[in-house]
């Protein structure tokens, strides 16, 4: 993390080397935390209706929450709504990063995290049609990035 000299003006740049999560997850992380520093420091696309210049707000502490508390402690504690067991190994180097893996996790729309077997089995229960394997996933790719939404 490096903190520009025209801060808070300018958001804090982060660099993102490596990350034992699961790709899908560490991608999420990463798309987020660069709009939350948009956000920051540039007005928003649509305008607010009450009145007032927009004022970059600082980013450094705003942005290490976001990171310690929302993604990584959330993410380590959460659990699969369908099994109910943790949703990532409490060690790291057991995280699975093999997309067919029973127990791969996928983040879906609602923001939980679900194994690959326990989303696949209830998507295919009723009231779903089990048309699809997983429906609520879609893999996003930008500039050689993937998203998954």
């Amino acid at each position: 993390m490096t903190v520009p000299n025209e801060y808070p003006a300018s958001h804090v740049q982060l660099e993102f080397k490596e990350s034992n999560l699961p790709v899908n997850l560490y991608h999420i992380m990463k798309g987020q935390t660069v709009e939350l520093l948009r956000q920051c420091i540039e007005p928003p696309i649509r305008r607010n209706p009450r009145p007032g210049p927009f004022v970059p707000r600082p980013s450094l502490q705003f942005i290490t929450n976001y990171l310690v508390v929302d993604c990584l402690r959330s993410i380590t504690t959460d659990s699969c709504p369908v099994c109910n067991k943790r949703a990532l190994p409490t060690d790291p180097k057991d995280i699975i990063n093999d997309e067919g893996h029973p127990q791969y996790v996928y983040r879906i729309y609602c923001g939980h995290l679900y194994h690959f077997q326990c989303i696949d089995s209830y998507m295919k229960t009723p009231p779903f049609t089990g048309d699809s394997l997983i429906i609520s996933i879609i893999k996003l790719s930008l500039n050689g990035s993937y998203f998954y939404l």
